[in-house]
């Protein structure tokens, strides 16, 4: 059992880190922007890296734990308990200390290209806390769930923070939203609530008309479908999501609809979703000139026999779409 003695460091403090990345800028004359995604883009990588590293001894350790009855040495259990719990929580404590760096460099360059950076490095450390080690005849639990809940109330926070402090406009209506993506990977009790959604959208109660929105984006609408979706909390912004989406076609000149790259994307994604129902469906349908009840029963169940057109509402990978978007860039 030499793997009890072998001694595992994790350790970075983010202030220090912090301070210095600032004095690096400054004296190197560079702009945030132009070096903001490489560091982020080294951090992922050297974080998967990390984490494969840990789990050379962790694994061991967690199968020793749960068969700790079966050991002989009884010094050997307790060490193995004692190493595990340590090395659990140093790694907790590793990664708190990466996330305040990661939302340090996001604050000085909040753009759609770094924030997929950001959702990649939070996909990393997701799927790694919320997967368990699969052998042969068994499932070994992985993190103690109070860790989990740490890592994932502070990705959380940091999220609402981020939520909180950048603008939203016709020119910016992205750059932060893609984070809720990570929010719905960790689950429901993680969700952010309705009126920090709403306040970062600049929905008042006070001027709930859908004529004032329409300016929202295609993709800025799927992921709002997507969040939404499933949740009691969210049914009226989802119904108003409804309202903004019928206003958004029929504010266009209805010779301009049918050739309409967007509302065409749009109609296509809205039909296979599954989270909208029938009537709404033929609603947008009549929209686009299709008024005849049987033709949009048909077009209806051939689209929802599709497993999908550009958004994926079902069965969605958040580690496979975060690598696609990444792959398609040319400088990373």
């Amino acid at each position: 059992m030499s793997f009890l003695s072998e001694k595992i460091s994790l350790h970075i403090n983010p202030n220090i880190f912090n301070a210095k990345y600032k004095v690096i800028i400054k004296e190197a004359k560079v702009e945030y922007k132009s070096v903001i995604n490489y560091s982020l883009a080294k951090i992922c990588s050297k974080l998967e890296t990390l984490l494969k590293k840990f789990d050379s001894r962790f694994k061991y350790l967690s199968y020793f734990v749960k068969h700790s009855d079966k050991l002989s040495n009884d010094e050997n259990k307790e060490k193995a308990i004692k190493l595990k719990k340590q090395d659990e929580c140093n790694l907790t404590r590793f990664i708190i200390n990466i996330l305040d760096i990661v939302f340090f460099l996001y604050s000085n360059n909040k753009r759609i290209n770094t924030t997929l950076k950001v959702l990649s490095i939070l996909n990393v450390i997701i799927l790694y806390l919320k997967n368990n080690y699969q052998l042969k005849t068994e499932k070994l639990i992985r993190f103690d769930k109070a860790n989990i809940e740490i890592v994932f109330k502070k990705i959380q926070d940091e999220i609402n923070l981020v939520m909180q402090t950048t603008p939203f406009n016709e020119h910016t209506q992205l750059e932060a939203f893609y984070l809720l993506l990570a929010l719905k990977e960790m689950g429901k009790e993680y969700a952010i609530s309705n009126d920090t959604i709403n306040k970062y959208l600049n929905v008042k109660q006070d001027n709930l008309q859908p004529i004032n929105y329409i300016f929202w984006n295609m993709l800025l609408i799927s992921v709002l479908i997507y969040y939404y979706a499933d949740s009691k909390e969210y049914t009226e912004s989802l119904n108003f999501l409804k309202e903004i989406i019928l206003a958004k076609i029929k504010h266009m000149d209805k010779q301009q609809i049918s050739i309409s790259t967007e509302l065409t994307l749009l109609k296509m994604d809205i039909l296979t979703c599954p989270h909208l129902d029938e009537d709404y469906k033929k609603e947008v349908l009549k929209l686009f000139n299709i008024t005849d009840n049987q033709k949009q029963t048909m077009i209806i169940n051939y689209a929802m026999k599709q497993k999908s057109w550009f958004i994926k509402w079902k069965g969605f990978n958040l580690n496979y779409e975060v690598n696609a978007k990444v792959s398609q860039e040319v400088y990373s």
